[in-house]
């Protein structure tokens, strides 16, 4: 799927109409449903992917576009340079962050 197409319709509308008009972070360090705030959930999107989970904890999930890594860029990271071990790498941590309310990249 090319870059610029738009995730498949069901997940175009969770991510971008569903999700958003119900969602409420000011207190909590994740977001969560106004009607329902002891009810937690994660989303990630990708090229041609999108995630959603959902739990009575909080819970984080990642989902990234494999493509090929510069070395200084795993070095970073401390992360495998090899793509495929360097995006396993990067979602497990990325998901485990997004768990306790956080991003990588923040």
């Amino acid at each position: 799927m090319p870059p610029d197409t738009p995730p498949p319709l069901p997940c175009h509308i969770i991510l971008y109409y569903i999700i958003p008009c119900h969602i409420i972070s000011p207190d909590l360090p994740y977001p969560y449903f106004a009607a329902y705030p002891a009810f937690c959930f994660s989303v990630s999107h990708t090229e041609g992917l999108a995630l959603c989970a959902f739990d009575a904890f909080p819970v984080g999930v990642d989902a990234e576009h494999i493509e090929p890594v510069r070395p200084e860029r795993a070095r970073r990271l401390f992360l495998c340079a090899e793509s495929a071990a360097f995006f396993d790498g990067w979602t497990e941590r990325e998901s485990r962050i997004k768990r306790r309310g956080g991003s990588a990249l923040a």
